[in-house]
């Protein structure tokens, strides 16, 4: 069996969805939240909430979450190759958190003791998210040893990946674990990064070890702005560049994105579809720009591939319109890409 094209490594959590009519409500109950932002909460906290929505809300239903695990699980649709790694607990949540990443190999998720991350993503009429996340697990990250057992990147491992995908964690150890695996990667091996907002509000002297052995780095116009306040995103981007990436890519949700490299500013217009859930459209776009990196598309191509990507996903539910193989034949014969 060939080995993975893409390994990941980032939180796993149970998304669960639930319809309230204004996310301002848990702000006027106390919660520090952002309606359309993401905030991470304690975990004793998680009944409490738990209490609020079965009042407050509509349960919806619930899907496998965590942006890594988007993108390897969308890459795995799209007909590529990919392994994940993380942690879950020892419990239900955990075991279907696996079940539900198939075709991605998961030999690299390690079991702990406690609950499994859960995020709890609160959708209002117009499909727009607010994210509340209980690491729980995912905290313990740096236990579970994953930059010494890494699916054909450890001692011994004949097979080399194209790409190590990273997305953010909460606590500061499990950075030092992606710290730990970007510097020890063979040549040949190439980092992408999603910071998310957690690592973003840390600066860019907290990223530098990530940044330098990262390729391409994926990123919302919010993060940027965290990364570098009062910048303009052209000036942002470029003043990221010469940290060590060689593409940064800006996702800027209906406005479409642009790609950044040493060279070359191109701008990518969205693609219009009516959205019923945007949660993991970043995500799955870096699915999509990864696709087009492993194809040798050019950069334009992959931005593209990666918007037609993420406008697909967000028809549906969770992962339930995620883009396919079949999808992607026809976007390259639309493209007149062999």
């Amino acid at each position: 069996m060939e080995g993975p094209e893409v390994v990941g490594l980032g939180s796993l959590n149970l998304d669960r969805f639930y319809r309230v009519s204004d996310p301002r409500l848990l702000v006027e109950a106390g919660w520090p939240v952002v309606p359309g932002g993401e905030v991470f909460l304690p975990d004793d906290k998680m009944p409490e909430l738990e209490e609020f929505l079965r009042r407050h809300g509509e349960y919806l239903g619930a899907s496998g979450g965590g942006s890594a695990a988007n993108t390897l699980y969308a890459l795995g649709r799209l007909g590529f190759r990919s392994a994940l790694l993380g942690v879950v607990g020892e419990d239900e949540t955990g075991d279907c958190l696996r079940r539900t990443l198939a075709p991605v190999d998961t030999r690299g998720i390690r079991t702990v003791a406690g609950r499994s991350g859960t995020a709890f993503i609160l959708l209002d009429e117009a499909g727009d998210r607010t994210i509340l996340v209980f690491p729980q697990a995912n905290a313990r990250v740096a236990e579970a040893g994953l930059d010494r057992e890494l699916p054909g990147l450890g001692p011994g491992g004949g097979h080399r990946p194209r790409f190590l995908h990273l997305s953010s964690f909460v606590c500061a150890e499990a950075r030092a674990v992606q710290e730990r695996m970007v510097a020890s990667l063979p040549a040949g091996v190439e980092v992408s990064l999603d910071p998310g907002e957690i690592y973003a509000r840390e600066g860019p002297a907290a990223l530098e070890r990530l940044l330098r052995r990262s390729r391409i780095v994926f990123l919302t116009r919010a993060e940027l702005e965290l990364l570098f306040p009062r910048e303009r995103s052209a000036v942002a981007a470029r003043r990221l560049l010469d940290l060590g990436p060689e593409v940064v890519v800006v996702k800027r949700g209906a406005r479409g994105s642009a790609v950044f490299a040493a060279e070359q500013e191109i701008e990518v217009p969205a693609v219009p579809v009516r959205a019923l859930d945007t949660t993991g459209a970043g995500d799955v776009y870096d699915a999509g720009f990864l696709a087009g990196l492993l194809l040798g598309l050019p950069l334009e191509a992959c931005g593209r591939l990666a918007s037609a990507a993420a406008a697909q996903s967000i028809t549906g539910r969770g992962r339930e319109a995620y883009p396919d193989v079949s999808f992607l034949r026809r976007w390259l014969a639309g493209e007149g890409v062999g």
